[in-house]
């Protein structure tokens, strides 16, 4: 008999992905208890959002040639993001992502990342 999980079960692993992820990006260590604490609770704030983020759309906005390090002058300056600046910027970056797939696909094919609109 297959069992499906349950909603609490799929958030508490969707906050887990979001977290580690958040720490990830910003060079957390999560083994320190304090740290580990204040970033779940960023996590569930995050998770509040319009948009639920995910832990492989958090990487791919605040990691390394990501919406961050291209749109923002902190990170222009090379600064990594804080949980702070997660919190604060979700929304611009998430906007710029999908704006950014929506132009993708409507331009299609090999070099529609290279074409500018």
């Amino acid at each position: 008999m297959i069992t499906h999980p349950t909603v609490t079960a799929v958030m508490q692993n969707l906050r887990v992905a979001v977290a580690y992820a958040m720490a990830d990006v910003c060079r957390l260590d999560l083994a320190i208890r304090p740290i580990k604490e204040r970033v779940f609770r960023r996590a569930d704030e995050l998770i509040r959002a319009s948009t639920q983020p995910t832990a492989e759309l958090i990487l791919a906005l605040y990691g390394p040639g990501g919406w961050w390090y291209s749109n923002d002058w902190r990170g222009k300056r090379g600064d990594r993001p804080t949980l702070e600046n997660i919190l604060e910027t979700w929304a611009a970056a998430v906007d710029h992502h999908t704006r950014n797939d929506d132009r993708r696909k409507y331009v299609g094919g090999q070099y529609s990342e290279f074409i500018e609109h």
